[in-house]
């Protein structure tokens, strides 16, 4: 192998992280001990930790994977910002059900050697546990400590719909029955259902709502009632992404569940101070409804879905333009809008 390959092949398989490691399975997944000796106070986004703070919270990549490319592709530069935080759950690398076999499992080898190799740090880390359809489970919990603290997400798991909430049941009860952990981490606001039963099996559960520092912590409710006109000028959407529509047709109410880009909003109105979260956005007495998406009664989008603007039309209607990215490739996008006409707007900020 001449230089310039070797080079190419040391970039890309990056053997210094499992240099010491051990392997486990078939596929020589890398180890990662479970390296936090506590549970993490709050969770902050990778791509939210700046370069002046420091944050007591962990690190976490429950987002699209674009997001946080670096982490593989410039490890040392990761390092450098996962330090000024309290600890790290390992990236959540993609293992979706349409992906080749090959690639979940060098993404669940990526999981475990980023990991290993960031504990040869110092730094706190848990590990975070995907799974996919029922073949993933003969590699995806290898390399992750028994009877130790584990994190899991139902964000971009499409929980929601009946044959996914079965798919991650099962991975669910075959990942404690293989692991043991000591105490589950569940970052998202879909599915806490799921673990009432290893709660009542006296298996600790923390729950993380998904904000920009989410704390496992109670919801404070605060509504704020709006015309239309006075809700796309004081709520600035772009970047948001909307979770849930429910309309009620019978008493003419339609409620949209809005994962809240605060900072944007920041960006929009310097005097808006809040933190990053959920709101929900009830329209009141609605005149007109359309949805640019059919079978919007199953909208179940975690992260592929996001505003692009709103605006009010020459009716008087509030239109919200949206984005969709397909095939979770953020450069294939597709566009579609919702149009209300209605009374009034009620708000409540999950904060």
């Amino acid at each position: 192998m001449d230089d310039y390959a070797d080079k190419y092949f040391r970039k890309m398989y990056k053997p210094f992280m499992v240099a010491g490691a051990k392997f486990s399975g078939e596929f020589d997944i890398p180890q990662c001990p479970c390296t936090a000796n506590s549970i993490p106070s709050s969770l902050v986004h990778y791509s939210d930790v700046d370069d002046n703070s420091r944050y007591e919270g962990f690190v976490h990549f429950y987002t699209y994977e674009y997001k946080f490319a670096d982490v593989w592709e410039n490890p040392y530069k990761a390092l450098k910002k996962i330090q000024r935080c309290g600890g790290v759950i390992t990236p959540d690398f993609a293992t979706y059900q349409d992906m080749p076999a090959a690639l979940k499992i060098y993404n669940t080898y990526r999981m475990r050697a980023f990991g290993y190799w960031l504990g040869t740090y110092g730094v706190q880390v848990i590990n975070n546990v995907r799974w996919g359809t029922p073949e993933t489970f003969k590699y995806c919990f290898d390399g992750i400590p028994q009877n130790s603290i584990v994190s899991v997400s139902t964000v971009g798991s499409s929980v929601g719909n009946k044959s996914d909430d079965e798919r991650f049941l099962e991975g669910l009860e075959v990942m404690v029955e293989t692991l043991k952990p000591r105490h589950i981490l569940m970052y998202g606001n879909k599915g806490r259902n799921f673990f009432d039963t290893y709660i009542k099996r006296d298996i600790p559960v923390t729950f993380y709502s998904r904000k920009k520092r989410a704390c496992p912590s109670e919801i404070i409710k605060t509504p704020i009632n709006l015309t239309l006109a006075e809700f796309a000028e004081k709520y600035y959407l772009h970047d948001s992404s909307i979770d849930q529509i429910d309309y009620d047709e019978e008493n003419r109410r339609l409620t949209l569940t809005i994962d809240f880009c605060f900072w944007m909003q920041r960006w929009y109105n310097k005097s808006y101070d809040a933190e990053n979260g959920l709101i929900t956005v009830t329209f009141n007495n609605v005149a007109a409804f359309e949805c640019g998406r059919r079978n919007f009664e199953n909208f179940e989008y975690d992260l592929d879905t996001e505003i692009d603007h709103t605006e009010i039309d020459e009716d008087g209607a509030l239109k919200i333009i949206v984005r969709e990215y397909l095939s979770y490739q953020p450069l294939e996008e597709e566009y579609w809008q919702i149009k209300i006409n209605a009374d009034n707007v009620t708000v409540i900020d999950l904060n």
